[in-house]
């Protein structure tokens, strides 16, 4: 099963993610397997790509993120510290920051180039499954299966709470959020 899929920034690679524990790498124009990448223990939930393509991020229910180079497809580095399962990441609009989001109920935010945690925010009150980041990188948001929470980027500090779930996503231009609701419904917020 895949469970996640991600563009290089150039859109020539397909990176996905699976429930056979790897991550597959694509030639999006011929469809063409490049690579697999198999250090994750358990499903893969999530992947995302630093702007500059440098950076591949993987998070997996082995409560791992792993970080692999963009170009040779190695892993580079192990981010821990989540307790549950990590099922949603994102990287900001700069490259510096990865965010994620955890079973555990907590939202981590990471600096890409030092591999070192920068926040760890807590609030949700069931697992997070869900989060994105504000095309200005100024904000986060997280949701949960009956909450979205949006934080500072730069502080953790919680900026608002809304009544709505996961997923979540902003607007290309950040202007707008838009999230998941029961019953098949979106919210749009502005």
């Amino acid at each position: 099963m895949v469970s996640d899929l991600a563009f290089s920034p150039n859109g020539k690679i397909l990176i996905s993610a699976s429930g056979d524990e790897t991550i597959a790498v694509w030639d999006s124009l011929t469809g063409k397997l490049i690579h697999t990448m198999t250090d994750h223990s358990n499903m893969v939930n999530c992947v995302a790509i630093s702007p500059d393509g440098q950076t591949i991020a993987s998070g997996s229910n082995d409560k791992t993120i792993t970080l692999w180079n963009g170009r040779g497809y190695q892993q580079r580095s192990i981010l821990t510290g989540h307790t549950g399962w990590v099922t949603s990441i994102a990287i900001s609009p700069d490259g510096q920051t990865i965010a994620s989001a955890s079973a555990d109920k907590t939202v981590r935010l990471w600096n890409l180039h030092t591999e070192k945690l920068i926040f760890s925010l807590t609030g949700h009150s069931t697992a997070v499954f869900s989060i994105a980041i504000s095309p200005d990188g100024e904000t986060v948001v997280s949701a949960s299966i009956n909450e979205i929470k949006l934080w500072n980027l730069r502080t953790g500090k919680l900026l608002r709470n809304l009544n709505g779930c996961y997923p979540v996503t902003f607007s290309p231009d950040g202007q707008i959020l838009v999230s998941g609701g029961g019953k098949g419904n979106i919210k749009i917020w502005r």
